[in-house]
């Protein structure tokens, strides 16, 4: 079943909405249903997914993570992998989410380098 952004469904008595976050892979969504963000791959605590798999890219996952930091009100965050976290925890601590974070994380303070610290954070070259 394929599901466009925006898009809802029902399962039962819940509505889930259907929010769509390339990166980790080209069809990677989110689903917010009640202020619950069931997020897969797409947001971690204090981290986000891999973008190395055929279809992952790094600027469309760059997006979708602005994307999500800019929606309205928290959330409770269940990720694919780790613990829970919470929308606006991750929009204060998360350095893929904040990049004057990760700029003081990475010690690079303009965001014309912020690509290349991140590959060299996330695979130490």
């Amino acid at each position: 079943v394929y599901l466009s952004d925006g898009e809802e469904f029902t399962i039962g008595s819940m509505t889930f909405k259907t929010v769509y976050t390339p990166g980790h892979t080209c069809g990677s969504v989110v689903y917010l249903i009640d202020g619950v963000m069931i997020a897969g791959d797409t947001l971690f605590m204090g981290s986000c997914g891999r973008t190395d798999f055929p279809t992952g890219d790094w600027g469309k996952m760059n997006e979708s993570l602005q994307m999500l930091k800019n929606l309205e009100g928290d959330y409770r965050v269940l990720s694919g992998h780790g613990p829970e976290t919470t929308l606006e925890r991750e929009r204060r601590t998360n350095m893929f989410m904040n990049y004057k974070l990760f700029a003081k994380q990475t010690g690079l303070l303009s965001e014309k380098n912020r690509r290349q610290a991140f590959f060299r954070a996330v695979f130490n070259g």
